[in-house]
């Protein structure tokens, strides 16, 4: 019982590590990619989609720690749209 218990402790904590180093391995060249296709879609009108969501999330975070206040309120712009398009 012990042993299970372990491998659970130790399967949650790999994952919670690796979901912590997504956002702090992409660079500013993937974030400004992710953003202008998104507003690119947004400005044509096009519905965004969950995988849009996703995106911009992970965009959101990096430009809380990495960005400028600009950025980041382009970020939440487009996080907003994305909402807007799921309802």
């Amino acid at each position: 019982m012990k042993v299970y218990l372990l491998f659970l402790i130790f399967a949650v904590f790999s994952i919670a590590c690796t979901h912590q180093s997504t956002t702090s391995d992409m660079d500013e060249e993937e974030m400004q990619t992710i953003m202008q296709g998104v507003s690119r879609r947004n400005l044509a009108r096009q519905t965004l989609t969950e995988r849009d969501d996703a995106m911009m999330q992970r965009a959101v975070e990096y430009y809380k720690k990495h960005g400028t206040s600009n950025e980041l309120m382009e970020a939440y712009y487009l996080l907003g749209s994305v909402y807007r398009d799921l309802h």
